[in-house]
């Protein structure tokens, strides 16, 4: 609550008056629903790399770690204080986990305590590391660099304070989030130019990308085509090998069957013998055309052979193109609020119309739009846009818009939850970085959110230097 509410004794003892309950009460949430965990981009690698939060939050309270981020830490005072670490030994199921305690069904069922006891057990872990001595919080604080160098070796580069990630780098985080499942997302920068370069990059560079697909040379289009036909015949007469093949083992299966029937009517005695000789030889048809005369179309085989011809058509099917690469849109959110997605998009079109023809221009207008139908919008301050921005959040919420490029009015001032945050702004710091981090991560939707980072370890201890209180 104290994320949210500024002073919540004073809003306590509002509603205490309010409501005339003596015995009212402030509850108090410690741990987030949602684990938060923080990654770092790695430009040179082109990868979202894991950071410790112990090294980003020097002289601030630790926030709730990670199970994975807590094993860590464990394992680096396991090697600087092993006696202290003995006293706070891995809990049950993180220890039969990684091998190091017996495993049996005790811990199946004891599992909707896990977190329980988790949360416990990290919250003592961080009080036990806050506890250490210089010498010794120093020594870890070492360790855990250390390790982050190594996996990271432009974490140390230092950089200028006003830096950010140009439009190119940007889309190419935005790509690499989508590969690893953490949109949707939202992009936070204090200022909004520089958003709305951003925009203007991505949607150009998506836009030249995808004509650059499309105008192919004509002797690779023809040949691609030429391969497809070729292979498309080639399984046609397969098929068709397979239903000529079935065919005549179904004609065969008849031909046994009818010659099986005359022998059992030839051992039926002289007087079936004499009543059979009257009457017409069977069957006339197989008499005159032989075996291949016979019709098999009922034959279970022969249908599913059949089908599979005509499944594959008389002519080869048209070549798809594969569009994800130019888009962030979602094709299940389609599929399920067609309608509504579209009544959203042509009010927000309106609204973005509407402030072109007030002195935006037409072609922030065009570049708005587009984007918009690509999955990427952004959140305007300006005078009159809070239907445009609701019609934004609410396609964010649907699943059509998946990226958000927003300021400090989304980041303190909506409640719009993601899967991920990724922070552009060095100036972001304090309690307006906690706001935004805080977004990550939607209840009963994620099991995990991230907070992503892109600038170095100086620049991200610089940030959080002012950060009071849980995120």
């Amino acid at each position: 609550m104290s994320a949210t509410v500024r002073q919540p004794a004073l809003l306590r003892d509002r509603l205490a008056s309010a409501t005339r309950n003596e015995g009212f009460r402030l509850i108090s949430v410690l741990e987030r629903t949602v684990d938060l965990r923080t990654l770092r981009w790695d430009l040179e690698r082109g990868k979202l790399l894991p950071l410790h939060p112990l090294l980003i939050h020097q002289g601030c309270k630790v926030p709730q770690l990670t199970p994975a981020e807590a094993l860590q830490l464990w394992e680096v005072l396991v090697q600087v204080e092993p006696s202290v670490a003995e006293q706070h030994s891995l809990p049950h199921f993180i220890a039969d986990a990684r091998g190091c305690g017996p495993s049996n069904s005790a811990v199946e069922e004891q599992r909707a305590l896990a977190r329980d006891e988790f949360c416990t057990w990290q919250r003592q872990l961080v009080a036990c590391v806050e506890g250490l001595s210089t010498a010794s919080s120093a020594e870890l604080l070492s360790r855990l660099e250390r390790l982050a160098r190594t996996a990271q070796p432009g974490l140390m580069s230092a950089g200028p304070g006003t830096w950010s990630l140009s439009s190119l780098e940007l889309l190419q985080l935005l790509k690499e989030l989508k590969a690893s499942d953490l949109i949707p997302c939202i992009c936070f920068h204090r200022s909004e130019d520089h958003l709305e370069q951003l925009l203007l990059a991505i949607s150009e560079r998506l836009e030249e990308n995808e004509q650059l697909k499309l105008q192919e040379s004509r002797e690779e289009r023809r040949w691609t085509r030429d391969q497809r036909k070729a292979a498309w015949q080639a399984r046609l007469a397969h098929l068709k090998d397979l239903l000529a093949q079935a065919e005549e083992n179904a004609r065969a299966r008849r031909t046994q069957q009818a010659q099986r029937k005359r022998s059992d009517k030839d051992e039926e005695g002289p007087a079936a013998q004499a009543s059979a000789s009257t009457e017409a030889p069977p069957p006339l048809r197989e008499a005159k055309g032989g075996p291949s005369s016979l019709r098999v179309d009922g034959e279970p085989e022969v249908r599913a052979r059949r089908a599979a011809v005509e499944a594959m058509g008389s002519e080869p099917p048209e070549e798809q193109q594969e569009e994800s690469d130019f888009h962030f849109v979602a094709e299940r959110p389609r599929h399920v609020y067609g309608v509504e997605i579209d009544m959203l998009l042509k009010y927000a079109e309106a609204g973005l119309k509407e402030l072109g023809s007030k002195g935006k221009g037409m072609r922030w207008t065009q570049i708005h739009v587009a984007a918009l139908r690509r999955g990427i919008a952004m959140h305007l301050v300006e005078e009159g846009c809070d239907g445009l921005n609701f019609a934004v959040q609410l396609l964010f919420r649907i699943g059509h818009v998946r990226v958000i490029l927003a300021g400090e009015a989304l980041g303190c001032g909506v409640n719009l939850p993601c899967r991920a945050c990724v922070i552009l702004d060095p100036e972001i710091q304090g309690a307006m970085l906690t706001q935004m981090a805080g977004r990550a991560g939607r209840r009963g939707l994620d099991l995990m959110g991230a907070t992503v980072f892109v600038h170095d370890l100086a620049t991200l201890r610089g940030m959080h230097t002012n950060v009071k209180g849980d995120a």
